[in-house]
């Protein structure tokens, strides 16, 4: 997957005339976490909303932080030639990238000239949708068989199953299936029969962690 293919686009940016306060207000605005300063579409620098919080950490300002605030240049306080990203580079180059320097976000720039920009959540978005997590289905974790043809048998496996693999990922040591049946035990049964080494098979539905209801502790019972 190239990054052009999921970078955040058309990007919001300041000019490099506009002071901290502004920059702040642009962010708020629009809810983003980070702000490319632009000048005839070529980016000069980059803040993030936690780079200006550390100079002006406070939402309730007095008269004299407000002008400070007003006065202070965002060119003073932005991040000069950040590192930036080509569009037809891969997603994966692009995590590294962003782990390996321990930054938030990539400006994606092509011949001098901003076109996107890809933050840790439009990864993190990514592998979700590649993952099929919160999808309904049954998501089949295999230890990978150091062999030839150790693929193309799972894949006729699941054919011969009349099962449909809908998200197929490999890591170093093992697979991620996920696939459209509601026999959960059947499956495990046919895959373990076959030889296969399961690490973790469970159901999975459209109901993340987040919009699980809460249930009250109570005290003293």
């Amino acid at each position: 997957m190239l990054v052009k293919s999921v970078m955040s686009t058309p990007v919001i940016s300041i000019p490099p005339k506009y002071d901290v306060g502004k920059a702040l207000e642009v962010m708020r605005a629009n809810h983003i976490k980070y702000l490319p300063i632009v000048s005839n579409n070529s980016i000069m620098g980059l803040v993030s909303e936690s780079d200006l919080l550390k100079v002006f950490p406070k939402k309730t300002l007095n008269s004299f932080e407000m002008n400070l605030l007003s006065r202070t240049p965002i060119i003073q306080v932005m991040v000069k030639n950040p590192t930036i990203i080509d569009p037809d580079e891969t997603l994966e180059k692009a995590a590294m990238i962003m782990h390996s320097c321990h930054i938030g976000c990539l400006p994606v720039v092509e011949n001098n000239e901003l076109l996107g920009m890809l933050t840790e959540s439009d990864v993190i978005n990514t592998f979700v949708g590649v993952m099929g997590i919160g999808q309904k289905g049954i998501r089949v974790t295999l230890k990978i068989q150091p062999r030839m043809g150790f693929l193309a048998d799972l894949i006729k496996s699941f054919d011969e199953l009349g099962i449909v693999v809908d998200k197929f990922v490999a890591f170093k040591s093992e697979i991620v299936v996920k696939v459209k049946t509601d026999d959960a035990e059947s499956l495990r049964k046919e895959l373990e029969g076959q030889g296969y080494e399961i690490l973790h098979l469970a159901e999975e539905n459209t109901v993340l962690a987040c919009e699980l209801p809460v249930v009250e502790e109570k005290v003293g019972s």
